[in-house]
């Protein structure tokens, strides 16, 4: 399974769970399980929240982290409520009382448990545990109230790293393990940075995504991007996203794609080791003379024009 198809596979686990009654549906759907759960070296279980069920009390027996993939949603931490938005990770401790608040079509929140770790610092060599512990950490929280949110963004390192140890955990395929320890490792040591602490009085607040957030995401994506898988990404109803990137950027978003390949289409012009049909298929355009027609609306010239002009220039 690929990095990118994490969002297609929670999608389909929870319309499986919506087809069923509410109290015929798991209270976690386990997406990965470790055979020896009691192993002290890192991640034991992956479970996917189900949709429209109704929220109960339960005890954390390990070490958790919980994830928001998309969405939002609400946990009662013993008697403090904690609002997860989309990125941000909370992790609990060992035997505290939480409750998952009921959450509706798109929110999908994963969590991850620790085996029988008995403390965090275990997962880390001496030298990494004294680097991090000289710096401005989470662990004064961990100790006063055995929980910790973390306000990660999804285009933050800690996601990108949480994402990718999951997909590996559950295609389970030569190295994942390896993997997974090196990614947990690297996304811990992000975390207990920081950077991304959420101090308990900002536990309800609601953050909001930049122009730059869905400008960068765009960058990175634009040659499948998909406004619903998008729309996914941020946490956003695809209609609502429309509507956010025409306020915030005054274009649409297929024209924000379209002005983003374009832009690569001229750099890669200026490459005469590459050809034309090279660069419609890397872009991902299914059609030649459409690619044409936008360039030449777009700089009032054909490919083969620019590719001349930029070598004069040159």
């Amino acid at each position: 399974m690929d990095f990118y198809d994490l969002g297609s596979l929670f999608v389909g686990k929870q319309k499986r769970q919506e087809q069923l009654e509410e109290t015929d549906r798991e209270y976690w759907e386990i997406l990965s399980l470790y055979q020896n759960e009691s192993a002290n070296e890192g991640i034991s279980k992956i479970a996917l929240h189900p949709v429209g069920r109704k929220g109960v009390f339960e005890v954390s027996k390990t070490k958790q982290l919980f994830y928001v993939f998309s969405g939002q949603c609400d946990v009662i931490v013993e008697d403090k409520k904690v609002t997860l938005l989309p990125g941000n990770i909370l992790y609990l401790a060992v035997e505290k009382i939480y409750k998952i608040a009921q959450i509706d079509s798109g929110t999908m929140l994963v969590k991850v448990e620790f085996g029988s770790l008995k403390k965090l610092q275990d997962f880390f060599s001496e030298p990494v545990l004294n680097e991090i512990k000289e710096k401005d950490n989470p662990y004064k929280q961990v100790i006063n109230f055995g929980y910790v949110l973390f306000g990660v963004n999804k285009k933050d390192d800690p996601s990108y790293l949480i994402e990718r140890l999951i997909t590996e955990q559950i295609t389970n395929s030569k190295y994942s393990k390896l993997i997974v320890e090196l990614n947990l490792k690297i996304c811990l040591v992000e975390l207990l940075k920081g950077h991304y602490l959420v101090s308990p009085e900002q536990y309800t607040k609601k953050t909001k995504y930049q122009k730059e957030d869905f400008l960068d995401y765009i960058d990175i994506h634009f040659q499948k991007a998909d406004l619903h898988k998008m729309a996914l990404f941020f946490g956003y109803n695809p209609n609502y996203l429309s509507n956010t990137l025409k306020k915030t950027t005054g274009k649409s978003f297929m024209e924000l794609i379209q002005i983003k390949k374009l832009n690569v289409a001229a750099s890669l012009l200026a490459n005469p080791q590459i050809s034309i049909e090279e660069i419609i298929n890397y872009l991902g355009y299914s059609s030649s003379s459409f690619f044409y027609r936008k360039f030449k609306e777009f700089y009032q010239i054909s490919p083969g024009q620019m590719r001349n002009k930029l070598w004069k220039e040159e």
